[in-house]
Parts: C-alpha cells; structure tokens; sequence
C-alpha cells in the first residue's frame, strides 16, 4: 500500500473511531509517525 493510502486509511480511522471533528493533520500524521511536513511532502510528490 502507497504512504498516501496509507495516510487516507488513517484518516478513515480516526474519522470512525473518534469523530470527524478529531481528524486534522497533526491526528493524521501522528497516527502514521510523522511530522504535518512529511505529510505535506508526500502529496505534493502525489500531485506533481
């Protein structure tokens, strides 16, 4: 599975175990062990 599946099955998770209100980046990217860059960085890869 892609890092940027791998980011949208995180939020998908925490979108049904917490509540849409509780899904950010930081909650995304912790979740995943990175940084809010890092997740900036993959999807700009993704979209260039």
């Amino acid at each position: 599975m892609s890092k940027r599946n791998q980011l949208l099955e995180s939020a998908a998770r925490i979108v049904k175990d917490r509540g849409v209100n509780h899904l950010t980046l930081d909650a995304v990217a912790a979740r995943q062990g990175l940084v809010k860059v890092g997740y900036y960085i993959i999807f700009a890869q993704r979209m260039s």
